[in-house]
C-alpha cells in the first residue's frame, strides 16, 4: 500500500518505489527511501516521516510513491 494510505503511528517496511517519475526515483534514493527501508508515519497533514532516528517533512507526491508493508 502507499505510504499516504497508512494511519499515524504505523511503521512500515518499504518495498516498492513509484517508477513513472524519474526525478522523484532519483530524490528517494538521494534521501535514503530505498526497499528494505523502515519508515514511521508521524502524521498525514503535512506528511511527516521518522527515518534513521530523524524526523522529517515529505510531500503528498513522494507519501503516495513510496510503498509499504506495515510491521
Amino acid at each position: 500500500a502507499p505510504l499516504a494510505e497508512l494511519a499515524p503511528g504505523t511503521r512500515a517496511t518499504i518495498v516498492r518505489l513509484a517508477e513513472h517519475d524519474g526525478e522523484l526515483l532519483h530524490w528517494f534514493y538521494d534521501e535514503g527511501l530505498a526497499p528494505g527501508t523502515v519508515v514511521e508515519l508521524r502524521d498525514r497533514e503535512p506528511f511527516r516521516i521518522l527515518h534513521r532516528g530523524s524526523e522529517r517533512e515529505i510531500d503528498e507526491n513522494a507519501a503516495a510513491g513510496l510503498f509499504v508493508r506495515a510491521s
